[in-house]
């Protein structure tokens, strides 16, 4: 999946809401970041809601960086992999 983000996005800024189905009908699904380092993401993942968030804006910027690519999981060990293109 690929999407656009304006240069410098505010933290806080909505860039996608994750959704999983459970394979159990009822189960709830939790979500966080696949990275090695989540302190070093530019995003953040609500663990409930799968809303993904601007978590910092230091590199949000076309010239510093053009493309980020962000890496989520569920508990449902479903791999969520998006793009994203300031």
């Amino acid at each position: 999946m690929f999407f656009f983000l304006i240069k410098n996005a505010e933290i806080g800024t909505v860039v996608i809401r994750a959704l999983a189905m459970p394979r159990t009908p009822g189960a709830s699904i939790e979500y966080s970041i696949l990275s090695d380092n989540e302190d070093t993401t530019e995003f953040a993942i609500d663990k409930d809601t799968g809303i993904v968030t601007v978590a910092r804006n230091r590199t949000l910027d076309r010239e510093k960086q053009e493309i980020h690519d962000v890496s989520f999981l569920t508990t449902e060990n479903v791999v969520i992999i998006i793009q994203v293109q300031v």
